[in-house]
């Protein structure tokens, strides 16, 4: 698998790990360079606004959003020329697995990342923004968002458009011993400077009287534990030769040159260590080769290791390892670990060499963690909070949370680092009152390894809202001066009591019953006559929240019989006018008597009162013999009873 990593690159993803997401910034004089420390997961995309002094915030990638490079076409388009040099370096079977070494926040692909333009850019971690002034100050402000629209971390960044090169190597030293030209130099180490991050040099030669080019095919990579070292023949002891170095950021921003040094003629010097150390893993046990050493003086090699870069190393070989055949198998590894290796030559004299630089490996982890399992879940402020009780584990790098509406289907909701995980819902848009909400949660390692999913637990959102006023209300008048109150149901579907008020004229609504079956309906027994009632209906949830009222149209209590009819009707004529007598009607709700008059039995009847009577005669002062006469008992509610028989007038003594 991984070949090559270097204390310098173990730090600073280390420390990268550690921090908070971030930005670092790099500026060339022509663009901004954007490296984020976290890269987005599978599913996740970062939005980048800008702002300068003064302004709104401006997003710069709306319609491209950055995320990882899905398609493996696209990715090795975009890599490039560097594939070769990845692949060397990861040593992957197929392009599939080497697109997938450069994507998440693994330590193989932070690496790459820093290494490799393309490699930043196909694992979504690069960002180009060339409308930017020189000296001029930015604010930055970096969003992740999940491809369902939740935002699940935002960030800002003060910067300045100021072009910073990487520090220039120090000390460079040439020495040339038999042919062999070695070039050593010093460079500051790495103390989380994010302006010290140089990841690799370069050498450049002039022969004679010749111009200055570039000699180093492949990638020097910095390595702040080991010494500096290049090697260069030099076929010719007659010529002069003039060298510098220079170092390279993730930007590709070089550095001044360090010092030149000059080479004149060969010296003697002890043993070189070995180069092209290289190591590689094969089930368990790792595989380390490196170059014959070209000093015909040195009569074997010494393999050491480290678990901790800044740690001791422990000697591997019990003997010798033979100069013709420099490899060595370590297989007392073990896995989840990360081994740093060197190599020594030792000439015939015993003269041991400095170390080599170093060969990195991790032997993967493929064992998953132990699960977690949630401690404790509440809802605050429409947003459900997870308490996560940590996995026994010793490498967990964090908690996916998953989460659904059913238990079978739950897809993943999010990622911490924490014990604590807050969900805003869907899209951000919190949680509709009264459902329920399944979460589950697993561990995973540093080598992306899963845990099985803890139990799934279950959270009731809180019901706040209250339900729909019941609708239609209706108010139906019934004999008896009783009221028929019926009501439709409310349209929520955990409504558990409706509640009937009444209301006369303006006053306050008054409770007449509680009900639990619905449609509702209820008979009011207790209105009183000529009274105007309005009827309103709430309906309460089961949890306790009351809807508004549905009212019914006002309904005025009437009686809905009308009187007997009026009996033994009598009209006698006199010097003053036609007097009429009749016997009272027995009628509770009796308001009077009307009294009409028709010029023929059966015609049409003339009303001459103008309010109901209340005795049982009446005088017609402009009444004679030539008419007839009817009355009809009236009640309160204006029902009016049948016609009495009509009469004809007699005289007075007939």
């Amino acid at each position: 698998m991984f070949q090559l990593l270097l204390s310098f690159f173990a730090l600073i993803v280390i420390s990268l790990s550690a921090q908070e997401r971030d930005i670092i910034y790099m500026y060339n004089e022509s663009k901004a360079i954007l490296y984020f420390t976290t890269a987005p997961e599978r599913g996740e995309y970062i939005i980048i606004s800008r702002k300068s002094e003064g302004s709104e915030y401006k997003v710069l990638n709306d319609t491209l959003p950055l995320k990882a490079v899905e398609g493996s076409a696209e990715a090795i388009s975009i890599i490039g020329s560097d594939f070769a040099a990845i692949n060397r370096i990861v040593d992957a079977d197929n392009e599939i697995q080497l697109i997938r070494a450069l994507k998440g926040n693994s330590f193989n692909s932070t690496i790459l990342t820093l290494l490799f333009p393309g490699a930043a850019f196909v694992a979504g971690r690069l960002y180009e923004d060339s409308d930017v002034v020189a000296g001029k100050s930015y604010e930055y402000k970096i969003e992740y968002y999940s491809y369902e629209g939740e935002k699940l971390s935002e960030f800002t960044k003060k910067v300045t458009a100021t072009p910073v090169l990487p520090a220039s190597p120090e000390n460079l030293s040439v020495k040339s011993v038999k042919g062999v030209v070695t070039l050593k130099w010093d460079y500051p180490s790495w103390e989380k400077d994010k302006n010290n991050i140089a990841t690799n040099f370069r050498i450049y030669r002039k022969t004679g009287e010749g111009a200055f080019s570039q000699i180093n095919q492949g990638i020097i990579i910095r390595d702040d534990n080991s010494e500096k070292v290049f090697t260069d023949l030099r076929p010719d002891e007659n010529i002069r030769y003039e060298y510098y170095v220079s170092a390279v950021d993730p930007a590709g921003r070089e550095s001044n040159p360090s010092k030149i040094v000059v080479l004149l003629n060969d010296e003697e010097s002890s043993p070189e260590p070995p180069g092209g150390l290289n190591a590689g893993l094969n089930s368990g046990t790792v595989l380390l080769y490196w170059n014959i050493s070209p000093d015909q003086n040195i009569t074997g090699y010494n393999l050491y290791r480290k678990e901790n870069i800044s740690g001791d190393s422990l000697k591997l070989n019990r003997q010798l390892i033979a100069y013709s055949n420099p490899q060595f198998s370590d297989s007392t590894v073990r896995s989840g670990v990360q081994y740093f290796y060197y190599v020594t030559a030792v000439s015939k004299g015993g003269s041991e060499s400095p170390l080599s630089s170093v060969a990195n490996v991790y032997v993967e982890d493929t064992t998953p963690p132990l699960p977690p399992s949630i401690a404790g879940i509440k809802f605050d402020q429409g947003k459900v909070v997870l308490s996560i009780k940590a996995s026994s584990s010793k490498d967990v790098a964090g908690y996916r949370v998953y989460k659904g509406e059913t238990k079978d289907i739950m897809p993943l909701a999010g990622f911490t680092q924490t014990l604590s995980f807050t969900d805003s819902g869907y899209a951000g848009r919190g949680y509709s009152s009264g459902g329920s909400i399944n979460f589950s949660v697993s561990s995973v390692d540093f080598s992306e390894n899963e845990s099985v999913k803890s139990e799934i637990v279950t959270v009731t959102v809180p019901d706040v809202d209250a339900p729909p006023a019941p609708s239609p209300v209706t108010a139906v008048l019934k004999p008896g001066n009783r009221v028929e109150v019926s009501s439709g149901n409310s349209a929520a579907g955990d409504v558990a009591l409706m509640k009937i008020f009444r209301r006369e004229g303006d006053a306050q609504p008054v409770l007449l019953v509680t009900l639990e079956n619905f449609p509702a309906t209820y008979t009011d027994n207790s209105c009183v006559l000529l009274k105007t009632y309005t009827y309103l209906v709430q309906s309460i949830d089961t949890s306790g929240n009351a809807s508004g009222f549905g009212e019914s149209a006002p309904v005025t209590v009437k009686d809905l019989f009308a009187p007997p009819a009026v009996p033994f009707l009598t009209a006698v004529n006199s010097q003053v006018g036609v007097k009429l007598n009749w016997i009272r009607v027995v009628e509770p709700d009796l308001k009077g008597y009307n009294v009409y008059r028709s010029s023929l039995p059966n015609g049409n009847y003339e009303k001459m009162n103008s309010e109901p009577l209340n005795e049982t005669n009446f005088l017609d002062k402009s009444g004679t013999k030539e008419y007839f006469y009817k009355v009809r008992a009236v009640d309160t509610s204006e029902n009016e009873s049948e016609w009495s028989s009509y009469v004809a007038v007699t005289e007075e003594g007939e």
